[in-house]
């Protein structure tokens, strides 16, 4: 397959022509996302609360201009890790980046004041912020 077909033309001009712009690939779209640096990196995160394993070994990087999602069964630990990246709660154990400074343990005002933070309470989401 050439660089042409792995790309979808979108649009018409008024005269009926194709455009220049086009969409790139799934897969070219996914290789830019892994080149663009990483903004949070969570390696080998572990929270318990009295012998029970909340979060066990989570590990994942998000990468500037990515969106992921944190997805499971109830009580699988989708806010236990929210918090943990957010400072709500510290972890047992662990590594929370943002970009590239260890935030792991710290309050939820420092985190925040490094660019995460957590929506209360409607949304369970990280947000990045512009403070740098």
């Amino acid at each position: 397959m050439t660089n042409q077909q792995s790309q979808a033309t979108v649009g018409d001009s008024a005269a009926g022509k194709a455009d220049a712009a086009t969409v790139p690939s799934n897969a070219e779209h996914r290789r830019a996302v892994l080149e663009a640096p990483v903004v949070l990196r969570v390696r080998d995160l572990e929270k318990s609360f009295q012998g029970l394993h909340a979060v066990n070994a989570v590990s994942f990087d998000l990468h500037e201009g990515e969106i992921i999602s944190i997805i499971g069964p109830n009580g699988s630990g989708k806010s236990t890790t929210i918090n943990l990246i957010s400072g709500f709660i510290a972890p047992d154990s662990g590594i929370i980046d943002i970009d590239n400074n260890p935030v792991a343990g710290l309050s939820a005002a420092e985190v925040a004041d490094r660019g995460a933070g957590k929506d209360l309470p409607e949304r369970q989401s990280v947000r990045r912020t512009d403070r740098r």
